[in-house]
């Protein structure tokens, strides 16, 4: 992914990616989940038709990047 903070990525949900975009509404800080740091943060990011076919099989609630060892 291209413009996105490790802590947006990390807390990208399925429900997340609309239309061919990316909705970039929130972050993972210090292991909480939270809003990006202002409203200048939130963006939207052009998404491959094919990246965006895989992510629709997602679960909305799901995260994208999943960890073996959280509980997340």
């Amino acid at each position: 992914m291209r413009g996105l903070r490790i802590g947006e990525a990390l807390a990208v949900k399925g429900a997340d990616f609309k239309n061919n975009v990316l909705h970039v509404t929130r972050r993972i800080y210090d292991g909480d989940v939270d809003a990006v740091k202002s409203k200048r943060s939130e963006r939207k990011l052009p998404i491959d038709p094919l990246l965006m076919a895989r992510m629709e099989k997602l679960g909305k609630g799901e995260w994208v990047f999943r960890s073996k060892t959280a509980h997340r």
